[in-house]
């Protein structure tokens, strides 16, 4: 084993050095050359998903000729200007003001449980304007919309109760299409 003398720098002008030991790789085998490139495969696949417009969250189209793609790379960029606290809010709100039936969550404002909804608007609005509109049905039913909540099973059953039918009942007051959430994508 030799010592080796290494060095990092970070961009706000930070450099760290110190010694490190510097040790002799193993001898490689089949099986763990077969680890190594299904471990690669799977980080490939994993920042393809991450990179992906969309954020995971399901859309429906209502009209044939909608154009998927192009409308998740336009929300996704209007929505990767905002805080990253907003980011999945402006992203359903953008989805559901070009056509799309939408997964929208809506969570306790301690983020934990929460429920899910598809909305959809049958008039054309502006991308801002349904924002408003979950925001305020969000405030209604003293929740937060577009965060995914961790939770337990036993509290996702009783915060659903609590959250989900009064913000639908706010939603189609406000002239929305709005239910649970049934695992569609």
């Amino acid at each position: 084993m030799d010592i080796i003398e290494t060095s990092a720098r970070w961009g706000d002008g930070v450099t760290a050095r110190g010694r490190s030991l510097a040790v002799e790789p193993a001898r490689s085998s089949a099986a763990s050359n077969c680890r190594g490139s299904l471990l690669l495969l799977l980080a490939f696949a994993v920042a393809a998903c991450a990179h992906e417009y969309g954020f995971g969250i399901p859309t429906i189209p209502l009209s044939p000729n909608a154009d998927i793609q192009a409308d998740k790379e336009e929300c996704g960029t209007m929505s990767s200007i905002k805080p990253y606290v907003y980011i999945g809010r402006t992203y359903m709100a953008c989805m559901i003001s070009n056509g799309y039936r939408t997964y929208v969550t809506v969570g306790a404002p301690d983020a934990i449980g929460g429920t899910q909804v598809m909305v959809s608007s049958p008039q054309q609005r502006s991308p801002a304007r349904v924002e408003q509109d979950l925001i305020a049905c969000g405030q209604e039913v003293n929740g937060v919309v577009g965060r995914a909540a961790g939770t337990s099973l036993a509290r996702a059953i009783v915060v659903a109760a609590k959250y989900q039918q009064p913000f639908i009942a706010c939603m189609q007051s406000r002239g929305y299409t709005a239910d649970p959430w049934r695992g569609e994508r």
